[in-house]
């Protein structure tokens, strides 16, 4: 880059700007055609080839234009490679590790904090709505989500029940009983603790489907109220609980079911019924979800579970739940107390489902591509299948509830899930497909999540299987520098999800998880994505600015009212002079009549005229918000206006100087962008801005703005010779080599050389060794006659001869020193 941009300078300097035609880039068609000749192209042909496809996009589609570079502005991560790493060669989170040791004691239960790369996310960025009436409440991007394994549940793989539990505490022994819902099984009790369980008083009977309803609009109010009501949070209704460690009789239920097909014909008799029920007829005991979910959410969470995860009595008090899950704010002591919105999801250890998830592993579609190199990509990866198979899933007390009619199993079935393999998976991701999520994540928030964290259908995990399918369509294509292109192509296939009502669970293919959502939370997603669509520059400017940096030392923040403002201009021309733009236009005036000087009588009375207006239209607006304010008392702050036009529609082309004012926004923040990699990242980091400041400069010169280009390829020379200088620098940045110790192939001269040049403290190297520091103090003056060498020998050797007789006491200690990454030296 370095030498195109120095090539590109020299040029200009021979040269008018004014005169001089626009510069020429390389055709296409004979750029594409050298990019397929099979040969290994140049840098400067590369360097072409991108400048010519950016070149293409801006006069084509300038929007799509603007969209990738709006997404190259903002970042999650200091230094993502670096992070993933360290969260790969981590099995748990440190949360984990300093709650799950006191909760095993204490509540025979286990925490499991899947997110761990949102974990990272949200001490970086937070979201913080601009209008609405939750305006400037700071949250993270996602809710912290909490499994809460039961530990005192044995879940067994067959129906024989062994002699000893696995686990070493008073322990249940179920067995997993399929269902006809695919992702949904039952928990049946052990044959050896069946009788030991006495049913709850007030069982539920067992109820027969309703049938379907006459017309359609009968069937959405049903399936509509139905869903809404059992998905909307309710308060805990908290009540005493006696022992921890053993689960009431409300959590077990029993079900009489048929052993097989009657095929005699001799029960008319009333006295033979008895009989016949006991020979074709069984009862069997069954965990019951909703009995386990409701002791957990009034019982365990509220008494004695909450306060061991963190939560104060407040929040615990204000906590809310549906069926599987509770909601309950965290105060974050690492952010000033702010309120950290959780989810406790209550949870039983399962290995992982093999026949459910058979077709996972053997899956046939999916995709394997091969670069020119003949690199492999493919994801998930055989090794990454084979490390997720190992393990464990969770059952989720949460039934299968129909849009229609009713599930007379719903409140003992449970939902398996998958919380440690989507940890595996989030951590595989490469740096565009996380940042791609976390897009999705911030359009969803801002346009899709109801502020009041009512039920909107719609929900995260939607978003992160959506996302996971994508991955494995397509692991290649995924451009750190195209991500709007790529972006608007996930949006498309997720409408057409939205479109045809089925969305496949990731790891279980039959599940549908759109079944249990109201066709018309679907159809409200699908027209919003359509919006989104239409005019998706303005949009995700419009979400893009809820996110905030909480850190001032972090990436410096995209100055999106800026971007707004030369999209939106029509008269480009202000944009050059900001004087301009309060300039009244001459039509705004009578003809009859001059514009109204400072002084003027005329000028006086229209300004008191003008003030006069302005106090009534204040006090008619106070009045009404009075009168809203005293109607309801509990209504939230009125919403403030948006300032933003999401019907805006892009312009088809931009004229010229909208595209230098958007090109030099662009290169200001990118070589931003390049000056704090040096210090959060990596200079490579840093090169990448650098060179995406430099495209951005070579399409100034190709509209003929040479002047411009000239003065922002010196900028970008000076910041890139910056970088390889500090490349330069750090390469050589290495720690010093361990010095040799005393060994056949050492003598005492090499190990003089090595005091002389200060490569050994003696002192230390004594003290450290052999614990005591008997060298005299006159060495040093000894070292600085290259003629003693002798008497410096003689030195070394009383020294060694002191210490003899301890070494000799001593047993022959081998010892490793690592040397840098690779190098090791035996100490004896």
């Amino acid at each position: 880059m370095g030498n195109c941009l120095s090539q590109n300078i020299t040029t200009q300097k021979r040269a008018t700007v004014s005169n001089k035609p626009e510069s020429r880039l390389p055709d296409w068609n004979e750029i594409m055609a050298n990019e397929n000749d099979g040969g290994a192209m140049s840098e400067k042909s590369l360097d072409d080839l991108e400048v010519a496809k950016m070149k293409k996009e801006l006069d084509e589609t300038p929007e799509t234009f603007v969209l990738n570079n709006l997404l190259m502005s903002v970042m999650f991560f200091e230094h993502f490679e670096k992070e993933k790493q360290r969260l790969m060669h981590s099995n748990r989170t440190t949360l984990e590790k300093e709650l799950n040791p006191t909760l095993l004691r204490d509540e025979t239960i286990e925490c499991v904090i899947p997110d761990v790369i949102f974990e990272k996310v949200n001490k970086n960025v937070r979201f913080r709505r601009v209008h609405g009436s939750h305006k400037n409440t700071i949250e993270p991007l996602v809710a912290r989500r909490m499994f809460v394994v039961n530990d005192n549940i044995e879940v067994l793989e067959s129906k024989h029940t062994p002699q000893y539990s696995a686990i070493d505490k008073p322990s249940y022994q179920v067995v997993m009983e399929d269902t006809d819902h695919p992702g949904f099984v039952k928990l049946k009790c052990a044959p050896s603790q069946e009788r030991q369980i006495i049913p709850a008083e007030n069982e539920p009977k067992e109820q027969e489907p309703v049938p379907g309803s006459s017309t359609q609009s009968d069937d959405d109010i049903y399936e509509y109220s139905t869903i809404t009501k059992i998905n909307t949070p309710q308060p805990l209704n908290i009540t005493s609980c006696e022992r921890r460690d053993t689960l009431p009789q409300s959590c077990f239920t029993m079900r009489t079911i048929k052993k097989y097909e009657q095929t005699t014909e001799d029960s008319d008799e009333e006295e033979q019924l008895p009989q016949v029920q006991q020979k074709f007829y069984e009862t069997i005991s069954y965990i019951s979800a909703n009995g386990f979910m409701k002791h957990f959410q009034n019982a365990v969470f509220p008494n004695s579970l909450g306060v061991a995860l963190g939560f104060d009595s407040s929040e615990i008090g204000l906590a809310k739940a549906i069926p599987g899950t509770i909601f309950c704010n965290l105060q974050d002591v690492d952010e000033d107390f702010c309120l950290l919105p959780c989810e406790i999801i209550p949870s039983v250890a399962i290995q992982w489902p093999v026949t459910m998830t058979f077709e996972f592993h053997t899956r046939s579609e999916r995709p394997t591509m091969w670069n020119k190199l003949g690199v492999e990509f493919r994801w998930p990866t055989n090794n990454m299948i084979k490390e997720i198979s190992q393990i464990n899933s969770v059952l989720i007390p949460k039934g299968y509830t129909p849009k229609r009619d009713k599930n007379p199993d719903s409140e003992i079935e449970w939902e398996v899930a998958f919380p440690k393999a989507h940890r595996q998976l989030d951590i595989h991701m490469s740096h565009t497909q996380i940042r791609a999520f976390l897009f999705l994540l911030t359009i969803y928030k801002t346009y899709m999540e109801l502020p009041d964290k009512q039920y909107n259908g719609l929900s995260v995990d939607h978003i992160r299987n959506h996302m996971y399918w994508e991955c494995e369509s397509n692991p290649r294509d995924w451009p750190e520098h195209r991500l709007g292109t790529k972006l608007v192509l996930v949006l498309k296939s997720l409408m057409k999800k939205l479109s045809a009502r089925h969305l496949p669970d990731f790891f279980i293919k039959k599940k549908n998880m759109f079944v249990n959502v109201p066709n018309k939370h679907l159809s409200h997603a699908q027209r919003i994505l359509h919006e989104v669509l239409e005019s998706p520059a303005v949009h995700f400017i419009g979400a893009l600015r809820n996110l905030r940096y909480m850190n001032s030392k972090f990436y410096p923040q995209l100055d999106l009212k800026r971007l707004y403002k030369i999209l939106t201009t029509d008269n480009a021309i202000t944009l050059f002079n900001s004087a301009l733009i309060d300039m009244r236009p001459p039509n705004m005036f009578p003809k009859n009549r001059a514009p109204p000087v400072q002084g003027d009588n005329n000028y006086k009375k229209d300004v008191l005229w003008r003030m006069n207006k302005e106090k009534q239209i204040r006090e008619k607006v106070l009045q009404k918000k009075r009168e809203q304010q005293n109607k309801n008392l509990n209504n939230e702050r009125r919403a403030s206006v948006d300032s933003i036009d999401f019907d805006w529609q892009c312009e088809k082309t931009f004229d010229t100087s909208k595209i230098r004012e958007m090109l030099i926004f662009f290169i200001k923040h990118f070589l931003e962008m390049a000056r704090k990699s040096r210090k959060l990242a990596t200079q490579k980091h840093a090169l990448f801005y650098l060179k995406q400041s430099y495209y951005l400069a070579r399409l100034l010169e190709a509209c003929g703005l040479q002047a411009d280009a000239k003065e922002w390829y010196g900028v970008i020379t000076k910041e890139e010779d910056t970088s390889k200088k500090i490349s330069v620098t750090e390469s050589f940045d290495l720690p010093p080599s361990t010095p040799k110790r005393n060994s056949a192939q050492f003598n005492n001269w090499e190990l003089t050389q090595q005091v002389m040049g200060k490569n050994i403290n003696l002192n230390n190297l004594n003290t450290s060794y052999n614990n005591t520091s008997t060298v005299t103090t006159n060495f040093n003056k000894l070292k600085k006659h290259p003629s003693n060498l002798k008497k410096r020998s003689s030195v070394l050797r009383n020294n060694c001869n002191i210490n003899e007789d301890r070494r000799k006491s001593l047993d022959t200690v081998r010892r490793s020193v690592t040397v840098g990454f690779s190098d090791h030296i035996e100490i004896r």
